[in-house]
């Protein structure tokens, strides 16, 4: 009786602080400091359910925003299943993220959020965050605050079953990151953090039809539909798009590829590769 009155108050407590969180929702608690962000107001983060085709999705982005002709051809050519928005239109907050609310209502969009700025950088919120218990014993107030914002599991650590990376479905009210603030606020986590993913990165990403089947590369939890698993675990990666906003190489310098063997007619390497 007692366990079931904890839980009670518990969501009481985490629904009651909804509305405080909506109104200064776009920050996140980082070692017991506050992390502030401001919105850009010329992007936006968009996911697709898998099955959606490009058409599909042009109509239903075009219907609600003004893009520009870069994130035309994205939507309609790239293979991932998600997108930056290049707003063209000069909108304020309020009116992006109102339309951003009306573009959810879409059956085919997952997640829809504005970009956000820190420190010159601008960054995506993903449907997904990940958070620490404090104590493994309670699950079961785990499990009360998924089924109170329609969240799941997306991934428990085999190292450390502590460690959650959660799912924001597309019945939730509120952002991972709101989210992310509700669960930290709560007192049962020792962190509880957001998936952001840098667009400054996501815009460096070659044009290669095949970089997305290389999750290695940059893992957004994509669809992989050639494995005996049905989806990669986001942010598993050597982050090499960051690499590439600091280098992406100079001619000037020659790297041995150490291999059983190199197709030398490649295009990739007909114009760089080191000859013997």
């Amino acid at each position: 009786m007692k366990k079931h009155i904890s839980l009670v108050i518990l969501t009481l407590i985490a629904l009651a602080s909804v509305r405080s969180v909506a109104q200064n929702s776009y920050y996140y608690n980082y070692k017991d400091s506050v992390i502030t962000f401001n919105i850009d107001t010329k992007k936006a983060f968009v996911e697709f359910t898998y099955s959606s085709s490009p058409q599909q999705r042009f109509s239903a982005i075009t219907s609600v925003f003004n893009i520009d002709s870069s994130t035309q051809s994205n939507i309609l050519n790239s293979s991932y299943n998600f997108s930056v928005l290049g707003i063209k239109d000069s909108l304020d907050e309020e009116t992006i993220i109102n339309d951003l609310a009306n573009l959810k209502a879409n059956s085919i969009i997952l997640n829809a959020n504005p970009a956000l700025l820190y420190r010159g950088r601008s960054l995506a919120i993903t449907d997904k965050f990940e958070l620490k218990l404090k104590d493994i014993s309670q699950t079961r107030k785990l499990d009360s605050l998924l089924y109170t914002y329609n969240d799941s599991i997306f991934y428990q650590e085999p190292w450390d079953n502590s460690i959650f990376l959660i799912g924001s479905t597309k019945a939730s009210s509120l952002n991972s990151l709101q989210q992310a603030n509700l669960f930290y606020n709560s007192g049962l986590f020792t962190f509880s953090e957001p998936d952001l993913l840098s667009i400054n990165a996501m815009q460096s990403i070659p044009n290669d039809p095949y970089f997305p089947n290389q999750w290695g590369l940059q893992n957004t939890g994509q669809s992989m539909p050639n494995q005996s698993y049905q989806s990669a675990t986001a942010g598993v990666d050597i982050n090499v798009t960051q690499a590439w906003q600091i280098t992406t190489g100079d001619p000037n310098i020659s790297i041995a590829d150490l291999d059983l063997g190199v197709d030398l007619t490649h295009p990739l390497h007909v114009a760089s590769s080191f000859r013997v």
